[in-house]
């Protein structure tokens, strides 16, 4: 059951609901497109039905006033339309814009592939020009699309201090231009068409918010983009996910074209490599597109440099998106296990003879907190394995790390967050002897054991900080995982033993430790 949904319709008194919406398989995604005519199917009972439609028509205000978007005519910044700024002349006057050639307001034009277009928008509202739909325009296809119970809340939504529902107006627009489409293809001219219906309707909202083409400056070539043309990419992609979207006819198996070849998820791409904002979009396209970009992966240093958005502080969250969309139902379960499992490491540690052992064990008696027991359990479990000889790519050289060499790779303490930088140069400097690459790892900074100040992931270049030591190592892990990174060499043991006994992800390119092997069969099932 999708925790959104359920969460919602907990909150609402809907319980009775929360089976059939199950049943429906009524996602975070189906809920937010829901209409009066298919809650028929799903909430027969006419008054729970109606009941549910005032809930769910105050729902989808309250989000639309979340956006905060509204833009006055003298503003110059588009949001949500790539980041360019966009010029307004509020001192035009209302002039009408073109439709293309051969169209009519209600005529659906051809729908053909994307293309370089140089359709200039002429209409602008005139300064004092009131806040409200436009009492010429008697028909049109914005109209036809906002005929229905949602398309009256943008309406309503629309004026001099509202926050307007430009979101939701995008979305039934393009649902309506899809429907009406055998191809689920819509043509550039298409696009300027319909923003400058928009324009038209609601005269103090720019086209170019909703649309602006693709354009090659010099071989520089820079995405479509805009309200519309996102809903767009959003929706299709969804039918794609969902096997609606009707494949490319006339290819054989050999001839057909790989599925990231497709051009909508090539401006999804462009777009990603060029915008970090707004983070919903970012966050919306980072998930439709994690097969294609680990596809495309040459280095860990090259794709930090293609996707602007891993530069920023909260960049493991992307980490994250990618890993749940490579191991479902797996985002939580180094949090669920660990603990259980930390006691059981540190009940087997204790029949240890290793000296080093023995010294983490007595600083854990010292303090004794059960608190303690997940950060003391990480600590020494590298200590359990047998330290292995490294093949280094240095031509006639091995590496066999110590015990000590094998703890510090695995978490990196240091007592000052002045030292970090230093302790990580090092480091680097040590693998580079051996010809080695540093890989992902967790940084934490303390005095003590018991008084951890911050914790940090340290991949490439970037210091990423994060709340606990246990978020570091998962973390840590899942970015080795969507990086296609290796485990730092020194542990790969204890990293090995996590993926296999706390993850349960097992692979073909797993390397069999005797000694982890032997763990898990001593720890038993986690």
């Amino acid at each position: 059951m999708d925790e959104f949904v359920k969460t919602k319709l907990l909150e609402w008194g809907f319980t009775d609901l929360v089976e059939s919406f199950h049943e429906q398989q009524v996602d975070r995604d189906v809920f937010l497109c829901l209409n009066l005519e298919n809650l028929k199917e799903l909430i027969p009972t006419f008054g729970i039905r109606i009941k549910f439609w005032n809930k769910y028509q105050t729902f989808l205000i309250n989000e639309a006033s979340k956006e905060n978007e509204l833009i006055y005519v003298d503003s110059l910044e588009s949001p949500g339309g790539g980041g360019d700024d966009i010029s307004t002349d509020i001192s035009s006057t209302l002039t009408a814009s073109p439709a293309p050639s051969g169209s009519t307001s209600s005529s659906l034009l051809p729908l053909d592939e994307l293309k370089e277009s140089t359709f200039i928008y002429t209409q602008r509202a005139a300064l004092g020009t009131p806040f409200e739909c436009n009492p010429n325009v008697i028909t049109s296809d914005i109209l036809e699309a906002l005929d229905c119970e949602e398309g009256k809340l943008v309406i309503a939504s629309y004026g001099e201090g509202k926050q307007f529902m430009r979101n939701k107006l995008c979305e039934l627009v393009i649902r309506r231009e899809l429907k009406r489409s055998t191809t689920k293809r819509i043509s550039s001219e298409r696009f300027h068409y319909l923003a400058d219906q928009i324009n038209q309707l609601f005269l103090h909202e720019r086209p170019e918010v909703y649309y602006v083409p693709y354009v090659n400056n010099a071989g520089k070539p820079k995405a479509a983009r805009g309200k519309l043309f996102n809903v767009y990419l959003y929706q299709r992609q969804l039918l794609k996910k969902f096997g609606l979207l009707a494949k490319k006819e006339n290819l054989t198996t050999s001839e057909a074209a790989p599925e990231n070849t497709d051009e909508q998820t090539e401006d999804i791409l462009l777009w990603l490599k060029n915008n970090t904002e707004p983070k919903n979009q970012v966050l919306d396209y980072w998930k439709l597109t994690t097969k294609e970009r680990a596809n495309r992966m040459v280095s860990i240093d090259q794709y930090f440099k293609q996707y602007p958005i891993l530069r920023s502080p909260l960049s493991y969250h992307f980490f994250e998106i990618d890993f749940d969309n490579t191991y479902p139902n797996k985002e939580t379960v180094f949090y669920v296990k660990w603990p259980m499992v930390a006691k059981k490491i540190i009940t087997f540690a204790k029949q240890k003879k290793d000296a080093y052992i023995k010294s983490l064990l007595d600083d854990y008696k010292a303090i004794q907190s059960d608190d303690l027991d997940e950060i003391f359990a990480l600590r020494v479990l590298p200590l359990l394995f047998n330290t292995v000889n490294i093949k280094t790519k240095k031509v006639g050289l091995h590496w066999r790390p110590s015990k000590i060499e094998s703890l510090n790779g695995f978490i990196i303490f240091v007592k000052e967050s002045s030292d970090v930088q230093s302790v990580l140069e090092e480091r680097q400097r040590k693998l580079a002897s051996f010809k080695l690459t540093t890989q992902p790892v967790p940084v934490v900074v303390c005095k003590q054991i018991d008084s951890i100040e911050s914790c940090y992931v340290s991949i490439n270049t970037e210091l990423l900080k994060v709340d606990t030591l246990l978020k570091a190592v998962d973390i840590t892990f899942k970015a080795c995982h969507v990086l296609n990174a290796e485990y730092s060499k020194e542990c790969d043991a204890a990293w090995t033993f996590l993926q296999k006994y706390i993850y349960d992800i097992h692979t073909k390119f797993d390397r069999n430790y005797i000694s982890v092997n032997a763990l898990m069969s001593d720890l038993g099932n986690a």
